[in-house]
């Protein structure tokens, strides 16, 4: 078996700094996982699992990122995927422009809807004026409905 990696030196100093901002029960324990084995690392990740009331393996997963990442681990928790769980990156902040862009539209549906349009309507509306990027008339909106079949000639 490989001998366990040395943390830094100034690793307890940090964490302890860190362990005194935790905003939540379960980053504390995380940190304060990370905090006895920078400052006792002749214990085991089992015996700091039971101190802690963490998982052994939650533990080692904590000091290997640890050892990877530094503090940043319980900042912005690298690795971790999903939708909500989003690292700051050019990714994320397209993700954000995205959902931004997402919320005009619905908010430019609801408006049309409370117009008393239809629904396929303002979806129309809406898919022209993101095609065009201008705003078009209602009448251009009837006669590409009118074209495609979808509104009948009076």
């Amino acid at each position: 078996m490989r001998p366990r990696k040395q943390f830094p030196s100034n690793a307890a100093v940090e964490l302890k700094l860190l362990l005194s901002k935790a905003a939540s029960r379960p980053e504390y324990s995380r940190i304060q996982a990370v905090l006895i084995r920078a400052v006792a690392p002749e214990l085991k990740a089992s015996q700091i699992a039971d101190i802690t009331g963490l998982s052994a393996t939650h533990v080692a997963k904590l000091h290997s990122q640890f050892l990877r990442h530094g503090a940043a681990v319980f900042t912005n928790r690298p690795g971790r995927g999903g939708h909500r769980h989003g690292i700051e990156t050019e990714k994320g902040r397209a993700r954000k422009e995205q959902q931004a862009k997402l919320a005009a539209k619905r908010a430019k549906y609801a408006q049309y809807l409370s117009e008393g349009k239809t629904s396929l309507f303002a979806r129309m509306k809406i898919a022209l004026e993101e095609k065009l990027g201008r705003p078009v008339s209602d009448v251009f909106v009837l006669q590409k409905l009118r074209e495609a079949g979808f509104v009948k000639n009076k």
